[in-house]
């Protein structure tokens, strides 16, 4: 376990960058919505240092990161960062969740393979106090052309929290209780994993 200062949380894309869009739907509007209920279940049941990282460009949010890291006078690698995202396909079919860190973060790949561990055992069913996660798990994926993950000096992940062109994906996404309880495992995985 690593002793984190603190956690920083963005919601992926803008009102004039959308992202994915299914069915009217835009990914902005739903990771702002999942990245507020994350944000609420650290606050709130984990006592972390957690911040919101401001709506951007992208290059506006890192450098917002960038400059409270260095403002506080911490060893970057005392914070984590993660982006939540969905994701989108030309076709119905891909469908789950997945975490993405840098290639070279050796960190990154064992935070992403602790939380995976952790929704793997919801998925399960083995521990009841753990709600079930209500998606399929995809395999970890290491990256190293995403600016998230390539632009910041701590700990970075990306949170795809399913397939937009996927209709059952869709369908939890938007559910808001489902969503709510989606956030709060990840918030669990992420406090265990870290």
């Amino acid at each position: 376990m690593t002793n984190y200062r603190g956690i920083f949380v963005s919601a992926g894309h803008a009102p004039w960058d959308p992202g994915a869009v299914s069915q009217g739907e835009t990914e902005h509007a739903i990771t702002t919505k999942a990245s507020m209920y994350l944000l609420g279940e650290l606050e709130r049941k984990f006592q972390w240092s957690v911040t919101a990282v401001p709506t951007g460009h992208l290059n506006s949010k890192t450098a917002f990161v960038n400059e409270v890291i260095r403002n506080l006078d911490h060893d970057p690698t005392q914070y984590l960062a993660v982006e939540v995202h969905c994701n989108s396909f030309e076709t119905s079919q891909p469908n789950g969740y997945e975490t993405l860190y840098h290639k070279l973060s050796t960190r990154g790949e064992r935070a992403a393979k602790m939380i995976q561990e952790h929704l793997e055992v919801s998925i399960r069913g083995e521990d009841p106090d753990i709600y079930k996660f209500p998606l399929g798990l995809r395999s970890i994926q290491p990256r190293d052309n995403l600016a998230w993950l390539t632009q910041l000096p701590c700990t970075a992940l990306i949170l795809e929290l399913g397939f937009m062109s996927n209709p059952e994906d869709l369908r939890v996404l938007l559910d808001d209780r489902q969503l709510h309880n989606m956030m709060l495992i990840l918030a669990n995985a992420l406090t265990v994993s870290l």
